[in-house]
């Protein structure tokens, strides 16, 4: 009889640790949530380049604007295809905007200037 009962009991604990790993926890939907690439091409309406804050703002093909923060790892390149700076984006300037956007959080990769 305790042979059965040992038996059943393992059984039982077995089971329930294969349903507990099967079920999703509250941080498995933050992982999920990939890195997308996206890029926009537009005109630049402005450019922001301070000591705290540097962003650039785009309106796309379709009139829409955005607001691109830009951080130190994006890389800014001018039409010659060289390694410019923020401060080298000037109003009225076409541009192709990369990065990636997990979330709400978007991080840009390149402002590139089109010819």
């Amino acid at each position: 009889m305790k042979k059965v009962l040992s038996v059943l009991l393992l059984l039982v604990l077995a089971s329930s640790f294969a349903y507990a790993a099967d079920e999703a926890t509250p941080g498995d939907a933050v992982k999920a949530v990939a890195a997308a690439p996206f890029v926009v091409t537009g005109k630049v309406l402005s450019v922001m380049a301070g000591e705290k804050e540097n962003s650039v703002t785009v309106e796309n093909e379709s009139g829409e604007t955005k607001i691109f923060p830009i951080d130190q790892t994006a890389q800014i390149v001018d039409a010659s295809l060289n390694v410019a700076t923020l401060g080298a984006l000037k109003s009225g300037d076409k541009v192709k905007v990369e990065g990636t956007k997990a979330g709400d959080k978007e991080t840009v990769k390149s402002v590139t200037v089109q010819k």
